[in-house]
Order: C-alpha cells, then structure tokens, then sequence
C-alpha cells in the first residue's frame, strides 16, 4: 500500500498517536494532499514548483 492510498494515511496515524482529526499533512503534490483528506486529516498544500493547488472537482 503506497500513498495516496487512504490505509498508509490511517497506518501513520495508529503507529503515531494522534487522532486523524489532529493532524495537518502537509505535501508538495495535490494528490497526497487528496489522499490525507479521504483519510480524515486535513490537508496544505505548499507550492515549491509554480503549480497552483488543484482539487478532484478541479478547483
């Protein structure tokens, strides 16, 4: 199971500790920021390349 798979979000969670709803997972790409998301975490997104943040619903 690789990212951005929702079970390697939930994994990092259990192993860590906190709750899914405490945790900002912070990424370069949008789709690991997609995947947290589905997995309950709340998701930044940090633009190092000029590409602007799109979502599924392309926005």
């Amino acid at each position: 199971m690789t990212k951005p798979h929702t079970g390697i979000y939930q994994h990092a969670t259990k192993e860590l500790g906190p709750p899914r709803e405490q945790v900002l997972h912070v990424a370069t790409h949008a789709w690991d920021i997609r995947g947290a998301r589905a997995a309950g975490m709340a998701g930044a997104y940090i633009d190092r390349y000029g590409i602007p943040y799109v979502d599924a619903d392309g926005s």
